[in-house]
């Protein structure tokens, strides 16, 4: 399947929401298997966003938000948040009835089937 790393990283979020919910053993393990795939490709992402937080950042707050600064961090960021990689995962089986806000089934939408 192939996912860009903001897919990837809005995925992770969401999934860490999933993992609070009791779920059964097989749906579970399988979550598991999917975050484990994924958060390889959100560390080095992180990395290196990280990095261009640090080379735009003028302030110990990080970016000013529509600064100059923040105009060539996210022209910078824009190529690598959009590059696609491809990762060996299936959809996951989630049980229809747990509750996931709008933000989270669309930051899930290729990653699980809802059952």
């Amino acid at each position: 399947m192939k996912l860009t790393n903001n897919e990837i990283s809005n995925a992770l979020i969401a999934f860490n929401k999933i993992g609070e919910i009791e779920l059964e053993a097989k749906t579970a393990y399988a979550l598991y298997k999917t975050i484990k795939a994924l958060e390889p490709h959100s560390e080095i992402f992180n990395k290196i966003r990280n990095d261009l937080i640090k080379k735009y950042s003028k302030e110990e707050k990080g970016i000013v938000m529509n600064s100059p600064e923040y105009v060539a961090f996210f022209e910078e960021l824009a190529p690598i948040l959009n590059d696609e990689i491809e990762v060996a995962i299936e959809p996951v089986d989630i049980p229809s009835d747990i509750k996931l806000t709008l933000q989270d089934i669309a930051s899930l939408d290729k990653l699980i089937n809802l059952v």
